[in-house]
């Protein structure tokens, strides 16, 4: 089924304008515990495929713990956040504005992060054949990784297992799937969120990041 979804869009692709110029986009941010500088490098993407949400008359006369996310995400693009201190990772996140995907209820373990589910992330490298990981989803209102202020949620998933991989290529396409809510009801197809990046220089990210493992040997 991917596989089909990922053919249609090439073919859909074909005539499509370029995509613009990328880079990462830098900015050093202070711990206000340790006062240690984060340097927080931002990636902006593209969504080829956004997610539906559910219709009522699938989910209403349950008492499965579903949560309708009806915020839009079309108006901030999807984005990969690293966040760096001593030129090693702390943080590596793909970021994508509201909550596009079902996740289990909110149970707060600190000011700004919720609970983790583990979900399916497949990605493709420049063409390649697809490889499939499991990747934890948060949902966040951390600033360090949304960059905004207005305390609106947003959802992360964990890019840990491919981060190495993504860093290397040039096109590269991830799509976040929703098993959760696929579980609930077969008549809840899942939700999937395919997005699109373009691998821009990587001096910054080597200048910041570049004694971490998953950067170590990356050429600008």
């Amino acid at each position: 089924m991917l596989r089909s979804l990922l053919l249609a869009l090439l073919f859909l692709s074909i005539g499509r304008p370029p995509a613009p110029e990328s880079h990462w986009e830098h900015t050093t941010l202070k711990d206000p515990l340790t006062d240690r500088s984060i340097e927080r490098l931002a990636l902006t993407g593209e969504y080829l495929l956004m997610p539906t949400t559910p219709s009522l008359s699938s989910v209403l006369g349950t008492n499965l713990p579903i949560i309708l996310t009806t915020n839009s995400v079309s108006d901030t693009p999807p984005k990969l956040v690293l966040l760096c201190s001593n030129k090693k990772l702390i943080k590596q996140y793909g970021v994508l504005a509201g909550t596009p995907l079902a996740t289990p209820p909110p149970a707060p373990i600190s000011g700004n992060v919720i609970r983790s589910v583990e979900t399916k992330l497949d990605y493709v490298v420049d063409g390649s054949r697809k490889r499939t990981v499991s990747a934890d989803v948060i949902r966040t209102v951390d600033r360090a990784l949304t960059d905004d202020t207005s305390q609106r949620q947003y959802l992360a998933f964990d890019l840990g297992n491919v981060l190495a991989d993504i860093l290397r290529g040039k096109s590269i396409t991830l799509v976040a799937r929703d098993n959760f809510s696929a579980n609930m009801t077969s008549t809840m197809p899942p939700k999937q969120v395919l997005m699109e990046f373009h691998m821009p220089d990587a001096a910054p990210l080597i200048e910041s990041c570049g004694e971490d493992r998953a950067i170590r040997g990356i050429k600008p």
